[in-house]
């Protein structure tokens, strides 16, 4: 059962729940909440992440993501408006979890997925250019321990760019996945406007957190303005 972890509960009530038969438990204690844990990363976020902190997540974002990792059901799919706390979340979620982790933008990810299927594309790597495969990638995606996705929904990138997302759901059903989004996963202006259904249900399988709440950045600016 797909639970619904809204920031604001009056949403609750207006987000269906999703099912699916194959939803594996993995334990919560693989993140710790409390402090950055230090280990083996591979893929990171940009230097456009380092001035999100834990601490200027907001707290039912928090309290959500607490619930959510108790409940131990992947997938993880955050959802809300621009400068809701979204993506601070997912890097301080990531900076947290104890083994290996990628922390993708995902419409690079599908980009560069389809882009090495004519051939291995160029990537800098700690100051090293390196070859990437098609099958490098996907040999990563389903055997890294944490998979997380930024901006997910931004356009479809075609009918190989739908395939791919697919392939990419799909195969990491019931294993930790968080990933963040503007859009919902039902409505007009929702997920299934870039993607197909199965791509909703499968992210819907697990854990849904509803990110309320007025534009952070906007704030700051005010802020800084006064």
């Amino acid at each position: 059962l797909g639970a619904v972890l809204a920031s604001d509960p009056q949403m609750a009530s207006k987000i269906p729940n999703f099912r699916t038969a194959d939803v594996r438990r993995v334990p919560s204690s693989r993140l710790n909440l409390s402090t950055t844990i230090p280990g083996p990363r591979g893929k990171q976020p940009g230097p456009e992440y380092d001035r999100y902190e834990w601490a200027q997540v907001p707290s039912p974002l928090k309290e959500a993501a607490a619930r959510s990792l108790k409940s131990e059901a992947w997938t993880i799919y955050i959802y809300g408006g621009t400068g809701s706390g979204k993506s601070g979340l997912l890097v301080s979620l990531f900076r947290r979890w104890r083994g290996s982790a990628d922390f993708w933008l995902a419409d690079q990810l599908i980009s560069d997925i389809v882009a090495s299927r004519t051939g291995a594309i160029e990537k800098r790597v700690q100051g090293q250019v390196v070859l990437r495969w098609e099958e490098w990638y996907w040999s990563r995606l389903e055997k890294v321990g944490l998979l997380c996705l930024d901006d997910f929904g931004l356009r479809s990138r075609g009918e190989a760019g739908q395939e791919v997302v697919f392939r990419i759901v799909n195969m990491r059903v019931g294993k930790p996945t968080i990933v963040a989004s503007n859009l919902p996963l039902t409505g007009d202006q929702s997920i299934t406007s870039v993607y197909d259904s199965r791509v909703a249900s499968r992210l819907g399988a697990g854990c849904v957190i509803y990110a309320s709440g007025p534009d952070l950045r906007l704030g700051h600016k005010r802020k800084f303005r006064a």
